[in-house]
């Protein structure tokens, strides 16, 4: 078994992919971390973000990895690498736009555009697009985890993969989050102010 785990960063995906993959016996990989130690990928805390530097040799990489790493649990922010074909499930983290934003200003210290991009991201289903566009509809479990114990986030991925029940559309930013607020985020994307 193969599984990816993917999201904005601050959703979870590092604590809930190490717990799914301790839970079910699997090994844990970090794709990300992978990918800069081969040098096709540079991780820049500027903007708090990975540069594919060589998408043909990260591609390569990435499949290599997978290939030797059956029964591991995937985490990366690239899911737009990995090969449909040699992955079960990709899963989906999602969080409330509120709480990913004081989670990244005040727990990891960011500010300004980056901190304002990443959240736009969110709210518009960045990661979730990315992962269809990239495995297909029908390998895509997106988990909304505001409010909720890693725990429960768990079985709610372990009732997924269970049923064989792929989902996304689980969560609609733009009908919750105050237009005021998303207009503020695309300034300081652009270089305004900050929130």
């Amino acid at each position: 078994m193969r599984l990816v785990v993917t999201g904005t960063p601050g959703t979870g995906k590092t604590t809930i992919a190490s717990r799914l993959a301790e839970m079910l016996n699997l090994r844990y990989v970090n794709l990300n971390r992978e990918l800069v130690k081969s040098g096709a990928c540079r991780y820049n805390p500027e903007i708090f973000s990975y540069e594919v530097i060589d998408v043909e040799h990260a591609e390569k990489l990435v499949r290599e990895i997978l290939l030797e790493n059956d029964n591991s649990v995937f985490d990366t922010l690239l899911v737009e690498l990995v090969d449909p074909s040699l992955i079960d499930w990709v899963i989906v983290l999602r969080l409330n736009p509120y709480i990913l934003y004081r989670r990244l200003r005040e727990e990891r210290g960011w500010r300004g555009r980056k901190l304002c991009e990443n959240v736009l991201a969110e709210i518009l289903d960045y990661s979730l697009v990315k992962a269809i566009e990239s495995v297909g509809e029908d390998k895509v479990i997106e988990v909304d985890t505001t409010g909720k114990s890693v725990e429960e986030v768990i079985r709610e991925i372990l009732e997924k993969m269970s049923s064989c029940s792929p989902s996304h559309g689980v969560v609609d930013w733009l009908s919750v989050v105050d237009p005021e607020f998303l207009l503020k985020l695309d300034l300081c994307r652009e270089g305004e102010d900050e929130l």
